[in-house]
């Protein structure tokens, strides 16, 4: 595999672990809260979000180091801010700045990028080469 091959495959890879749907979880909360308009918005702001996120977001090589000790739970927390930061757009009813949002979640991507892509590097057969 060629090191193009390798960046590829594991930016392929981060973009599917971070890029989850989080809609239908923020929409069963708000439903529960009573707030059935707010849930019907969901999907359609989860696909924005994710669209103004990854037109933001970009992959850059020149600080990822091996990392062998993983990413601790940060791809859960970032999912997490995701999904609260949903809530908060389909609440605001579009009063909330969508470019604005999707780039303060991009800053809270750019570390976990390097963490997680170090421990791909590290421990993923193959994609060793990643890296210089």
């Amino acid at each position: 595999m060629t090191r193009a091959e390798a960046r590829r495959t594991i930016e392929e890879r981060f973009r599917k672990t971070v890029d989850k749907d989080v809609s239908f979880l923020v929409a069963e909360q708000l439903e529960v809260e009573g707030k059935t308009e707010a849930a019907g918005r969901c999907a359609e702001l989860d696909a924005d979000l994710s669209q103004h996120l990854w037109q933001r977001f970009g992959f850059s090589w020149s600080a990822v180091a091996p990392n062998p000790g993983g990413t601790l739970g940060h791809a859960s927390a970032f999912l997490q801010q995701k999904a609260a930061l949903l809530y908060d757009l389909a609440v605001d009813d579009g009063k909330t700045d969508m470019v604005s949002a999707a780039s303060d979640l991009v800053e809270d991507l750019r570390p976990l990028w390097l963490e997680w892509a170090g421990y791909m590097v590290t421990s993923a057969p193959g994609l060793e080469c990643a890296l210089d």
